[in-house]
């Protein structure tokens, strides 16, 4: 099972935004849907079978880091507890906005160049996956912040 989460920028009137990599002077609907033009917002992403794989870490609020060299395949009906490591982008937020967590079975981020787009999902994803996200499988999500 492949997990996909993809956390973006909510406007004032609740439409997801887009960031510019670049200065340009036209509107980013303008700019192609290629990440080197835009991004939507950072992502993460982990196989299952690969979560036994973790480097142990020193503390809780430390990054969750993988080795993918073990892979352990999840037996069906087991729940499995996932960390999922989001990719770190600095964003500002103004009064009103928000954020969206999106969490998927397929890859999130716009594709290198426009035209490069995958025909078919690249996942491993087979079958039907139920995402626990109450009482002991509670999810949260932990994000670093500065006010000012």
């Amino acid at each position: 099972m492949d997990i996909h989460i993809q956390l973006r920028k909510i406007g004032i009137n609740g439409s997801p935004l887009a960031h510019n990599n670049y200065p340009v002077p036209v509107p980013i609907h303008r700019l192609n849907n290629s990440n080197i033009a835009k991004c939507e917002g950072p992502t993460g992403i982990l196989r299952a079978s690969h979560a036994v794989s973790q480097v142990p870490k020193q503390n809780e609020d430390e990054y969750p880091v993988y080795t993918h060299r073990v892979r352990r395949d999840v037996e069906k009906g087991t729940v499995v507890g996932l960390e999922i490591p989001i990719w770190p982008l600095g964003m500002v937020f103004d009064e009103g906005e928000g954020l969206e967590v999106t969490v998927s079975g397929h890859d999130r981020r716009l594709p290198e160049m426009e035209g490069l787009e995958p025909k078919e999902p690249l996942d491993m994803n087979v079958g039907k996956h139920i995402l626990h996200t109450g009482g002991e499988q509670a999810s949260f999500l932990m994000l670093p912040y500065l006010i000012g």
